[in-house]
């Protein structure tokens, strides 16, 4: 279980509006030359399509992650979350780590996560802590609040609200208010085994999208997959 695949990015074919979101300021700049040039930009960014979740027994977590991310599980469960499973991604690339938690809501309604992901390249550690909550419905479109920075456009079944850097409650307050305003059926009811399908198919919607784009491609022939071992 676990990776299948990687792909490298290919920012040519981005919107300017995405590398825009991506890269604000200096760095917008030189994307946009390369782009508007079709010049060819190498990226250390390597994207993951799963086949399944590692899962993580209890401790699984390291020390210092799994304090990082506390507050905001802890913040969830005052929201009446239950804590269902943890999970990490193989990185795949070096310097990477990436872990999170995942929750139900008491209905088992909505689905809630914390994810931790950490990247150091070039001498620089970049990490990034976040919250998103979502619910599934049985036409296939998947209505959800996170604290993420939006970058991407996403398929067209995600209907997601940017709040970012806002706390577990004000997301689901959020989207409690956006699902009784859409008009939607009943969200789909989700135990722990469709919570693990979700997020892997939450992964590989977006990951065929950029595919079917030519954002995401596979990696030159001889380039050597980067995936490091537990």
């Amino acid at each position: 279980m676990g990776v299948v695949r990687w792909y490298q990015v290919d920012i040519r074919n981005l919107t300017y509006a995405e590398l825009w979101r991506i890269s604000p300021g200096a760095g917008f700049l030189v994307a946009a030359f390369y782009k508007t040039l079709r010049i060819p930009l190498p990226m250390r960014t390597r994207v993951p399509e799963l086949d399944g979740l590692d899962l993580l027994g209890p401790g699984g977590i390291p020390d210092d992650v799994a304090s990082l991310m506390a507050p905001h599980v802890r913040e969830w469960e005052s929201l009446g979350f239950g804590r269902v499973f943890d999970y990490t991604i193989p990185p795949v690339s070096s310097g990477m780590r990436s872990y999170a938690s995942v929750l139900l809501s008491p209905n088992a309604l909505t689905l809630a996560e914390v994810v931790f992901v950490e990247k150091a390249a070039g001498g620089i550690l970049r990490r990034e802590l976040a919250s998103w909550c979502l619910s599934c419905f049985q036409d296939g479109r998947r209505l959800g609040a996170t604290s993420l920075r939006r970058r991407m456009n996403g398929p067209r079944q995600f209907e997601m609200t940017y709040l970012t850097g806002r706390p577990p409650a004000d997301l689901y307050a959020q989207h409690q208010h956006l699902i009784a305003g859409s008009g939607y059926e009943v969200p789909l009811a989700l135990d722990t085994g469709a919570a693990q399908r979700v997020i892997v198919e939450n992964n590989n919607l977006s990951v065929a999208l950029m595919v079917k784009r030519g954002v995401y491609v596979q990696p030159r022939e001889g380039t050597t997959s980067p995936i490091v071992p537990r």
